[in-house]
């Protein structure tokens, strides 16, 4: 059978073809590169080929609905509580808690302090779905939860990167469910390795003198929106100072799916996108914007809920502004060799110190010279200056 393993395709995890095989032939375990990823029990296949049929990789035509044509929008949350908590403007919560009034449950992704890495779960009520604000900037493990939601018979809204909510959509049009779920995905700039995040954790334990992490908070807005500030227990850890953040926005240690996936960039499967609202409309805000994109005639339906009943500001938007700002619509141009060696490092047990440096000596001397800069320059002396920079190139 010629599939997407035997190949040695790139695999994002999705969880699409785990949740479509009728013999469990497919299973979703972290690789030896640390990513969720698809392994196949030859013995047990049958060659039915359904999950050919339901993977992001094999869609023939992934841009059907055009970007500029949809209904494109900034909003935030009127409660303020739930906008200062939320990475960006709190839409995803609003969403889900209209969605729990309507009988809806709720699959999105917590972080599991337990193993440390981020899980896929359902909640059914307020008080767990607190849980699940925030960004996590980690692959979550969804295959259990999207196996459960396709065999139940209950409704859902359902938050995911691209890939998962492709790959969810494919299956449950394949079961034909699809009108029982509300699937949205967000403008997603990829899953960095756990291999690295483990490294990040031991770094962090170390440097803040922290026995054990009960609490982390991957955007909090400490020093505004704009600015990545990570909360680990009580400890701020400051973009410029965070070398999870260094490396994750290298962009040489993602999946390598995230290199060439059609999903990020196809707005075909979800009813609504959700994501930060960069750009220059924004830029003096700091309390957080959120994008949102209606998609669908069900995404207009719980956009329009929400509007009526007063809970979220909503303000239509150019195109242009949102196309420039956002990372989904790149294609990353990386150096493969200078991956691989991130990658042995990592491997051989370097502690994430020495894999930021050798990022850094892997520069070019004009790059090295604007990274430095951007560690030592104010916070405050940042934002004036891209404010500057929005005003030129708008």
């Amino acid at each position: 059978m010629v599939n997407c393993i035997e190949n040695n395709l790139p695999c994002s995890g999705c969880s699409a073809c785990y949740t479509i095989c009728p013999v469990n032939a497919i299973k979703i375990e972290l690789s030896k590169d640390g990513f969720y990823n698809a392994t196949l029990d030859k013995q047990k296949c049958i060659d039915c080929g359904k999950c050919l049929k339901v993977c992001p990789k094999f869609i023939d035509n992934p841009s059907i609905n055009k970007f500029e044509d949809l209904p494109l929008y900034a909003s935030w949350s009127l409660d303020i509580s739930t906008q200062q908590s939320c990475s960006s403007g709190g839409i995803a919560f609003e969403i889900a808690k209209c969605g729990l009034n309507n009988g809806y449950k709720i699959a999105g992704v917590i972080y599991d302090y337990t193993d440390q890495k981020a899980k896929t779960i359902i909640v059914d009520n307020l008080k767990d779905l607190e849980l699940l604000k925030g960004s996590k900037y980690l692959q979550s493990a969804c295959s259990q939860t999207f196996n459960e939601i396709v065999n139940s018979k209950d409704k859902f809204i359902v938050f995911g990167t691209p890939c998962q909510i492709a790959g969810l959509n494919l299956v449950v049009k394949q079961k034909n469910c699809r009108d029982r779920l509300i699937l949205i995905d967000f403008f997603c700039h990829g899953v960095p390795t756990y291999l690295m995040w483990n490294k990040f954790l031991e770094y962090i334990k170390k440097e803040g003198n922290i026995e054990k992490i009960n609490s982390i908070n991957f955007r909090n807005k400490k020093y505004g929106w704009h600015n990545f500030t990570m909360k680990v227990n009580d400890l701020f850890i400051k973009e410029s100072k965070n070398p999870f953040y260094t490396l994750f926005f290298s962009n040489l240690l993602l999946n390598d799916s995230c290199y060439s996936c059609n999903a990020k960039g196809s707005f075909d499967f979800a009813d609504i996108r959700i994501g930060d609202f960069w750009g220059s409309t924004f830029d003096n805000r700091e309390d957080g914007i959120s994008t949102l994109i209606q998609i669908t005639n069900k995404g207009k339906e719980i956009i329009e809920s929400l509007k009526q009943s007063n809970k979220i500001s909503l303000l239509e938007q150019k195109h242009n502004i949102c196309f420039k700002a956002q990372s989904a619509f790149k294609r990353y141009s990386i150096n493969k060799n200078i991956r691989t060696k991130l990658f042995n490092l990592v491997k051989q047990g370097k502690n994430i110190s020495d894999i930021v440096k050798a990022y850094i000596n892997s520069l070019s001397l004009k790059k090295k010279v604007i990274f430095k800069i951007k560690q030592i320059l104010p916070i405050t002396l940042k934002q004036k200056l891209r404010l500057v920079y929005h005003k030129v190139i708008r």
